[in-house]
Order: C-alpha cells, then sequence, then structure tokens
C-alpha cells in the first residue's frame, strides 16, 4: 500500500472512531469502503444514504446534518470487515478478504463486538455468502440486509 492509501485508511478509521457509540447496540458490519473513495462516514455513500432514509422513515425530521448524530446516540455503529476496498478485487481475493484471511484481526474484533452487540446487520450486496461469512465470524445472531 503507498502513503496515500495508508493515510486515507487512517483518515477513514479516525473518522469512524469519532461516531462510535459508548455503548454499541446495533452493529452494522460492511464489506470494505467503496474503491470510489467514498466513506460512510463522510456522508457521501449510497449506503450513507440508504441509512438514512430509513431512519428518515421513523423520524422525518432527520437530515444530513442530523443524521450521524441520531445514528450515534442510537447506539448504531457501521463496520468494515476489510479496511481496504475489495468491491474492485477479483472473485477469490474478495472471498479471501471476506473470510478474513487478509485481515484476520479485523475479523476477531467484529466476532469480540457481536459478543457485547445486541443485534448484528450484516450489509450484504453479494448474493451467496452470508453462511460462509457469519460461520467465519462466529455470529449466530445475524440479520442480512442487501444493497
Amino acid at each position: 500500500m503507498n502513503q496515500i492509501g495508508i493515510a486515507a485508511r487512517r483518515q477513514r478509521e479516525r473518522l469512524r472512531q469519532e461516531f462510535r457509540p459508548e455503548a454499541v447496540r446495533l452493529l452494522f458490519i460492511g464489506d470494505s469502503p467503496p474503491a470510489s473513495g467514498r466513506f460512510y462516514y463522510r456522508g457521501d455513500s449510497g449506503l450513507y444514504r440508504a441509512m438514512r432514509e430509513v431512519f428518515q422513515v421513523i423520524d422525518p425530521s432527520i437530515t444530513d446534518s442530523t443524521f450521524f448524530t441520531v445514528f450515534q446516540e442510537s447506539g448504531c455503529y457501521l463496520f468494515d470487515l476489510c479496511p481496504e476496498p475489495v468491491d474492485h478485487l477479483g472473485a477469490t481475493a474478495r472471498r479471501d478478504a471476506d473470510l478474513g484471511r487478509l485481515y484476520p484481526a479485523r475479523h476477531r474484533d467484529v466476532s469480540q463486538a457481536a459478543v457485547w452487540t445486541r443485534s448484528v446487520i450484516w450489509i450484504c450486496p453479494r448474493r451467496g455468502s452470508r453462511g460462509r461469512r457469519h460461520a467465519a465470524l462466529g455470529i449466530s445472531r445475524l440479520r442480512l440486509v442487501r444493497h
């Protein structure tokens, strides 16, 4: 990874930590940040817009400027299994990333988080990988959301 990639990864992780609630009640697990450079916690990704719209169904007063505060205060947190984008990789490399072969420590973090979190929702853009993934993480209570 080059210096620009390292800096971008650090920036994403700092931003992610800024929005981590004190107590996570609902953990959303994503594959990775998109290769496009967009990022959920910057509020410029399709996933961000979709999540905000769902929250707005419950509370129409939520806006772009209030969404992350509401998300955090509700105990919600989004964590990507892979710190680097995988949506531009081939099928084998993506599968290795999804199953924790590339970032095993990160998978352990998610497995531990799933133990102390009330609910876990896996945001899965691809078909046919749910069982393999949550088995690799040791997660038994899993809700699958496709986007």
